[in-house]
């Protein structure tokens, strides 16, 4: 069937157009003020409705999601805030309001309260994978909520607005769609979809996994053209559309399954038989590479057992199962959506499959949430009786612990690198800040290129090697420039070390701007450190940002792949002696508003007043750090001066005098390294610099030894100083050089 005879438009709707708004406390305390935002939100969805609907598209639902609720909520009394939303919603007749996740479990409570105040109202709770206090709290408000005698939460129904959730913001689906913590004031909205019919046309018209390129290409031109709207509207309006969730999404009507849609595949004869893995992965790969679309949200197969015929089916025939629905996300989806259990399931069981989904999560690095409905009163084996529009009935399904924990195994001896958002950050905050003081030392590897194939033999083994020999030294995270290929094997080294002591150190890439952000979080990046190409010669911080759009453009692929963004900003010679604590604050408060959050850390450079590198960043005035800064965020200050004659010790002692957490050593440290790039030769000069930086015994950096060890440590630095030093590397070899007296366990600090 030519593309120009197929009527998309009756194939698929607009479930929803979901805008996003930030709020704050102080939003609650002005006159109007979050009433005002809230109103902003709701008539750009408005008004995207309406240009969508002129185009003869079926829009059900315009909808609002904010930031979290612990962001913003008063947790002493949030019933006077909830009234205030829930009355701009009454007035503009929205149904559908998603007041993002809690964050901790002190947050449970008000979920249950958001839940029960208003049948408007969704939240969510976000989950680690190995969290088990998180999980149990979940868990109880789960089943709190099953039982709630509020009547909009009868039979269980009060859990169809609440979920616990591992996804990204800017998810358009709900319960689980909350908008990033920013401070911006601009409205942002994406676009989830209800397309079974289009999906079951499709799947039929290729037939077989071998054709799945011509679902890929059809199902791109359906929805071409409602990109286009949406950016021509966001354009008009000024605000940000962020994206479309491609997600095949089921409905209630006929061919509106995303199940019986999969079956119509040669490989799959049941769902959840042989062959239906393959085909939910084979579909997804194609959902999330559609061409020329802009995407965001989960972007795969949606499988909720309630609000999908063909699953309903399946569980009353006693074929589907928990177990799985799960087994199926670890290549697609959503996670477990809609599924109603037992009333009195035991709660431990109920956490053990929050965890699971966390856990599944956690190894794809991917958005997942659990959704499921303990109905009172009834057991496994039983069908629900909901008078609901948006759900059919379907079997109860018992939670398989057993099964589950194998699923959960699974996942854990294929568990590499692979973290969320928050996980990442937790490394990277513990590792990078410095509540007692002491400044942090992150050194920047470089691995060059090899030549050849044997060359990558040999370079595997000394990544592993100086990989080794830092996490040792008790760095406290890497920068890592260099190939994907070389990025994964350091990071496997650093896994090997999990249970040991020191344990594996965080590591962050620096990017080159060509690099597929994929890759380097599947290689196992906690990270990715962004430099602004231009240099900040002036407080107008706002600009540099909007103009680099290279640097706005790996911020965002970086979040959407589960890197933490770690911004370089250099600040010009001249400028840096007059950069104030308030220019600090812009800056910060800048980039938050660009990358969706508060960056873990910040790498500060100081640009050199002349070519001479060495000597002039040495002597440039340092911004000053507050100590509310401080709390903030980590500022890391980058330092390039060679090491040797005490240098690299007076650099880091101006950098900790001036307030900031850390040090970034740059590999400009390393004498001769430009030359003659050896990594044996780097790893013992990284090895025995930080140790002797982080050395309690002597606060000059300078101290005689008669100890064996230190004695040893010494020479090998005297001999590679030495070594480069004859080469003419660092100048003329027959300079008076000032060296140590090995014999005497002279140690001449770096």
């Amino acid at each position: 069937m030519s593309k120009a005879n197929v009527d998309y438009k009756s194939l698929f709707k607009i479930r929803t157009i979901t805008c996003f708004v930030g709020l704050s406390r102080a939003d609650f305390d002005a006159k109007q003020g979050v009433e005002t935002k809230l109103q902003n939100a709701i008539r750009v969805g408005k008004q995207v409705e309406a240009v969508l609907m002129e185009q003869g598209y079926d829009v059900q639902t315009v909808r609002v999601a904010t930031n979290p609720f612990p962001d913003w909520i008063s947790k002493s009394d949030p019933t006077n805030d909830l009234e205030r939303i829930d009355a701009v919603l009454q007035q503009h007749e929205l149904d559908f309001c998603a007041l993002g996740s809690a964050l901790q479990p002190s947050d449970l409570p008000i979920c249950v309260k958001i839940v029960e105040h208003s049948p408007r109202f969704s939240c969510s709770a976000s989950l680690n994978a190995t969290d088990v206090v998180m999980a149990k709290a979940i868990a109880e408000s789960i089943m709190q909520i099953s039982k709630s005698q509020v009547e909009h939460c009868l039979h269980g129904l009060g859990n169809f607005r609440f979920c616990a959730t591992t996804s990204k913001a800017h998810i358009p689906f709900f319960p689980a769609a909350r908008a990033a913590t920013s401070t911006s004031e601009r409205v942002c909205f994406a676009i989830g979809l209800e397309n079974g019919a289009l999906a079951c046309r499709l799947l039929q018209q290729c037939s077989s996994l071998d054709n799945i390129k011509s679902f890929k290409s059809e199902y791109a031109s359906a929805l071409l053209p409602v990109q286009m709207l949406c950016e021509e509207t966001a354009s008009k309006l000024s605000v940000d559309y962020l994206g479309m969730d491609t997600s095949l999404n089921p409905s209630l009507d006929e061919n509106g399954s995303v199940a019986r849609a999969m079956e119509s595949l040669d490989q799959v004869r049941e769902f959840g038989g042989p062959g239906s893995l393959a085909a939910a992965a084979c579909i997804t790969q194609a959902i999330q590479s559609l061409p020329g679309i802009k995407l965001t949200g989960y972007c795969g197969l949606m499988l909720p057992l309630c609000e999908d015929t063909r699953l309903a089916e399946l569980s009353n025939a006693g074929t589907l199962t928990i177990s799985k629905l799960l087994s199926i996300s670890h290549v697609c989806g959503v996670g477990v959506d809609t599924v109603p259990v037992p009333g009195d399931c035991c709660e431990n069981d109920l956490v053990a499959l929050l965890l699971d989904v966390a856990a599944v999560a956690s190894r794809w690095n991917k958005s997942l949430s659990c959704r499921v409905f303990p109905v009172p009163g009834k057991k496994a084996g039983d069908k629900t009786t909901f008078d609901f529009a948006h759900m059919v009935n379907a079997t109860i399904l018992p939670i398989e612990i057993k099964m589950l924990r194998i699923v959960y195994c699974l996942s854990l001896l294929v568990l590499s690198h692979g973290l969320t958002l928050s996980e990442s950050r937790g490394r990277l905050s513990q590792a990078l800040s410095s509540p007692s003081g002491k400044l942090t030392l992150s050194p920047e590897l470089v691995i060059p290129e090899p030549a050849d194939m044997t060359a990558i033999l040999l370079q595997s083994n000394a990544i592993q090697t100086i990989s080794a020999k830092v996490r040792t030294a008790k760095a406290n995270a890497v920068f890592l420039q260099g190939s994907v290929m070389a990025l994964k094997t350091f990071c496997n080294e650093q896994e090997s070390a999990q249970g040991g002591f020191p344990g594996p150190l965080p590591v962050i890439y620096c990017s080159k701007y060509d690099d597929n952000t994929q890759d380097v979080a599947d290689a196992g990046a906690d990270g990715l450190l962004v430099s602004l190409k231009q240099s900040i010669s002036s407080s107008d911080v706002s600009s540099i940002l909007h103009e680099d759009s290279t640097f706005l453009e790996t911020i965002k692929t970086a979040r959407d792949c589960g890197l933490q963004i770690i911004p370089e900003v250099t600040i010009d010679h001249d400028f840096a002696a007059s950069w104030s604590e308030e220019d600090f604050t812009k800056l910060l408060d800048e980039l938050t508003e660009f990358i969706g959050e508060e960056p873990v850390a910040v790498v500060v450079s100081i640009n050199p007043a002349s070519d001479d590198e060495q000597e002039t960043v040495a002597q440039a005035a340092l911004p000053l750090v507050s100590k509310e800064l401080r709390k903030r965020v980590a500022l890391l200050g980058s330092i390039k001066v060679s090491g040797g004659e005490g240098r690299l010790g007076a650099e880091t002692a101006r950098f900790k005098e001036a307030g900031y957490a850390g040090a970034f050593l740059r590999s400009d440290c390393v004498p001769g390294f430009r030359l003659n790039p050896d990594l044996d030769t780097v790893g013992r000069f990284w090895a025995a610099c930080i140790n002797d930086l982080k050395s309690t015994r002597s606060k000059s950096f300078s101290f005689r030894s008669k100890n064996n060890m230190e004695k040893s440590l010494g020479t090998q630095w005297a001999n590679l100083q030495n070594s480069v030093i004859e080469s003419g590397a660092l100048g003329d070899p027959n300079e008076q050089v000032s060296m140590m007296d090995a014999s005497n366990g002279d140690f001449q600090g770096f």
